[in-house]
């Protein structure tokens, strides 16, 4: 019995047909994207098709060396496709774009949260299309704002965006969280305070405040998500949410209402900014910032 056991299991293994590769769902997506982008880069705005790419690649599907992309390959799409994206607002843009003036009415106290505005913040309104282009095109600037190195110097990353955005006809604020610790989930250093430019969108009759940080997201998100990603680690602390208008570089700023850019400021930014550039390149041999083993 066992011998003609073995013998039907050995049969079926020669009559049953090999396995046919299941198409990988993705492939065609990915390699007709990355025709566009390799062919496009430099002459049209092409970040959202790298970020295509780049989701597709994070979903495990695709082995980026069987296209020939090199490590790296991506940010300098981003980085050359941006430029060129500014440089196209930059020709186009006024400055009489809608404007809307903050009040304090719309930010109530709430439990462990107070708010303080500058007097007279006026702050762009554009929809939210236009918001995740500009997010992008700050994004594809990682070479100069170097938003991989988020340990420290937000201050220098928000006034270097504010200042990009500035150049595109888009009025910014900025928006400060304060606490004794200001520290994101997984991750075993904190801040007294972190910081970055905010705009208005537009949904409908609603106006909903988005904030810009490529450090800590994917995209501009909501102001109240962006403040509960940075309390998540420790709710039970008071946090002062400060909003300014896009001068003001530190907290200590804040009272003053500046009302430009000071060149003393802008030159601490380029300063920090070459550190930021100088830890990136010994980041393989530091600590990591996340600590992976918490997630």
């Amino acid at each position: 019995m066992f011998i003609v056991f073995s013998f039907l299991i050995s049969l079926n293994i020669f009559l049953t047909p090999p396995a046919i590769a299941t198409p990988n769902a993705y492939e065609e997506e990915f390699h007709s994207l990355l025709n566009k982008v390799r062919s496009d880069f430099r002459t049209r705005n092409v970040n959202s098709e790298i970020s295509r790419l780049e989701d597709l690649v994070e979903l495990g599907q695709i082995n980026i060396n069987y296209y020939g992309l090199g490590k790296g390959l991506f940010s300098y799409w981003r980085s050359v496709t941006s430029d060129y994206a500014l440089s196209q607002i930059q020709n186009s843009c006024k400055q009489n774009g809608e404007l809307k003036t903050i009040l304090k009415s719309e930010f109530n106290r709430s439990k462990n949260l107070s708010y303080h505005l500058n007097p007279n913040i006026n702050v762009s309104v554009i929809d939210l299309d236009y918001v995740q282009e500009i997010f992008q095109i700050l994004y594809g600037h990682d070479n100069e704002i170097v938003f991989s190195e988020y340990g420290n110097a937000c201050e220098s990353r928000a006034h270097k965006m504010s200042e990009l955005m500035d150049q595109m006809c888009i009025e910014v604020g900025k928006v400060f969280i304060q606490s004794g610790k200001v520290q994101l989930k997984n991750h075993k250093f904190w801040w007294n305070y972190h910081v970055a430019p905010f705009v208005y969108v537009r949904n409908g009759e609603t106006l909903t405040p988005y904030v810009f940080d490529p450090s800590i997201f994917k995209k501009a998100v909501p102001m109240l998500v962006w403040i509960d990603k940075l309390r998540e680690s420790h709710l039970d602390n008071e946090y002062k949410i400060s909003l300014t208008n896009k001068y003001t570089i530190l907290p200590q700023d804040i009272t003053y209402n500046l009302q430009e850019f000071k060149k003393d400021d802008l030159d601490t930014v380029e300063f920090r900014m070459m550190l930021r550039k100088a830890l990136r390149v010994v980041r393989p041999f530091l600590t990591p910032l996340k600590d992976y083993s918490r997630d």
